[in-house]
């Protein structure tokens, strides 16, 4: 039996580090998508990847997650300096046919409220609020994008909110502070324009224990919020200018 989608996502990204090609059995040989610009067309730009990895280059997934055609991983890596890293998989076919990702070098120091970039939960509970939490993103993503800033507070659980980007504290205070400081700093966390992937491609929903008032409680780093019964990966995370 082959293993699950999420563990063929593992062992891909694991390929970086042991350079072993057995992997490359899950990727559609005549349709493969990449959309990292630093990395050639197909499997054989991937196999070019591999082979310029350093001897000590270290990869470590530290959350996976599935949604329908979609996997998407959050991953620790370690090559040429390290990065923390979104990747998302779109399968077909039973094969892997497209993938995004972006990378962040990793923080040297913790945020201001003492998180890492990758703490967390990292197990998914909670499946039956799924839609529920598809819609409230769907709803806040939608604002966002049209810049209706009003509505912001009322998507997120001030109290309860954990921030997870290494410049900027927990609670929707810490959050303003932190923007604003970012923005001072001329690294503004900016939308240049709407992203151009279907919704469904867009964003993707993960339930795990959300409040009683269904207000976003955890942003991770690189656009990952977690409304206490949600994680919802952005495909488009390097539409946030920190670097």
């Amino acid at each position: 039996m082959a293993p699950s989608r999420k563990q063929q996502v593992i062992d891909l990204l694991k390929s970086l580090e042991t350079k072993n090609p057995a992997p490359f059995a899950y990727v559609n040989p005549n349709k493969y998508i990449q959309h990292n610009l630093q990395v050639g067309p197909g499997p054989e730009g991937v196999a070019a990847l591999i082979q310029k990895m350093p001897p000590d280059a270290s990869v470590n997934t530290i959350r996976v997650f599935e949604d329908g055609d979609y996997v998407i991983a959050h991953t620790e890596y370690n090559f040429f300096g390290p990065r923390i890293g979104f990747d998302i998989f779109r399968f077909e076919d039973g094969l892997i046919v497209e993938h995004w990702d972006n990378l962040q070098e990793t923080a040297t120091e913790l945020s201001p409220s003492g998180h890492t970039m990758i703490d967390g939960p990292t197990a998914v509970s909670d499946l039956d609020q799924t839609q529920a939490n598809k819609a409230l993103m769907q709803r806040y993503m939608d604002d966002l994008l049209a810049g209706r800033r009003e509505t912001f507070p009322s998507y997120f659980n001030g109290i309860a909110y954990i921030q997870h980007n290494p410049w900027v504290a927990d609670t929707i205070p810490g959050l303003i502070a932190g923007l604003q400081a970012l923005a001072a700093k001329g690294r503004a966390v900016v939308y240049p324009h709407p992203p151009t992937l279907p919704m469904s491609s867009r964003m993707h929903y993960f339930p795990n224990r959300r409040p009683p008032d269904h207000r976003i409680a955890l942003l991770r780093v690189s656009h990952v919020f977690h409304p206490r019964e949600g994680l919802i990966p952005s495909t488009r995370p390097a539409e946030f200018h920190y670097r």
